[in-house]
Formats: structure tokens, C-alpha cells, sequence
């Protein structure tokens, strides 16, 4: 009887580390998308003044998109869950 206590509180703590290493990590995904944007921002007037910009187009919107779309799933996430 006294195992199966012991046991139940080791799942009971591994699960209770399991989901914060998965916030810290969801918070970690969305520093790093903003960031990303950031660069892409930052990178745009040093490519103007470069003239090169046609595949640089594509992967700047790609990353735009990409950290947009990502933010306003979280804003989404964070509404239910208040809600």
C-alpha cells in the first residue's frame, strides 16, 4: 500500500514537471518567433540598401507570416483559458 502511495506521488511529480518543461519550452517558441521577427525587421533596410531582394522577399513574409500566425494562436489559447 505504502508502494503504490510512493509511486503514485513520483507520477504525480513528473507530470507536474513534464507540463512546466512544456510551458517553458511554448515560451521559449515564442521568443524565439520574436526574435526571428525582429531580424527579418532589421535585415529589411540593410537588404534595400543591397538591391538583392527577390528570394529575401519570400522568406521575410514567410517568417512574418509564420510568427503572426503563431502569436495570434497563443492570444487565442490564453482568451479560452481565461474565459
Amino acid at each position: 500500500m505504502i508502494q503504490n502511495h510512493n509511486l503514485s506521488e513520483k507520477v504525480i511529480n513528473l507530470l507536474e514537471s513534464n507540463h512546466q518543461i512544456l510551458q517553458e519550452n511554448s515560451q521559449l517558441k515564442e521568443k524565439v518567433s520574436s526574435f526571428q521577427l525582429l531580424m527579418a525587421e532589421m535585415l529589411i533596410p540593410m537588404r534595400n540598401v543591397d538591391g538583392s531582394s527577390s528570394n529575401n522577399d519570400r522568406n521575410m513574409n514567410h517568417l512574418r507570416g509564420e510568427t503572426s500566425t503563431r502569436k495570434f494562436h497563443v492570444l487565442g489559447v490564453l482568451k479560452s483559458k481565461v474565459l
